[in-house]
């Protein structure tokens, strides 16, 4: 019987496979990076809603306010009167954060810098869901190298003569 078709073939699969799982394993790694991406909006200036209604502003989750200043004057805005929240948006449906405007003197009144730390679009909350997500990367690498310890196996046993 001659097997070295057979041998050829497994490695040409295995080679396949090992090119295939390189190519992916950048973009799995990619992805797992960006779902655990903060970031930081620092003055933007905005223009607060009617009282009672929401501005969408960037990001999935909202995770600290850093301040809320009149644009024009710089003084503080009190959180009683604008607040800063994530939720569901009116216009897409989409969680985003969102700036609040509880007293109607401050709607339409005037420009409004805003700083806040969000979570971008698709950040796992939860500090488990992170840590699940980079053992995605290192398994998928485990299975990458064991592709290409089986397919070393054969041509190993040839050249140890068993």
């Amino acid at each position: 019987m001659d097997r070295k078709g057979q041998l050829g073939l497994g490695i040409l699969v295995s080679f396949i496979a090992i090119i295939v799982g390189l190519v992916l394993y950048g973009a799995i790694a990619n992805y797992v990076s960006a779902v655990q991406t903060t970031g930081n909006n620092i003055n933007i200036t905005v223009t607060p809603a009617a009282a009672g209604s929401y501005l969408d502003l960037a990001g999935q989750d909202y995770l600290a306010t850093i301040s809320i200043t009149n644009a024009t004057s710089g003084g503080a805005i009190l959180t009683t009167n604008l607040s800063i929240d994530d939720g569901v948006s009116a216009t897409d449906s989409m969680k985003t954060v969102r700036l609040y405007t509880t007293d109607g003197a401050w709607a339409y009144a005037s420009s409004t810098n805003v700083s806040y730390s969000y979570g971008a679009d698709g950040y796992i909350s939860s500090s488990g869901g992170r840590a699940m997500a980079n053992l995605i990367p290192v398994f998928a690498a485990l299975a990458i190298m064991a592709v290409a310890l089986l397919a070393a196996i054969p041509g190993l046993k040839e050249l140890a003569g068993i």
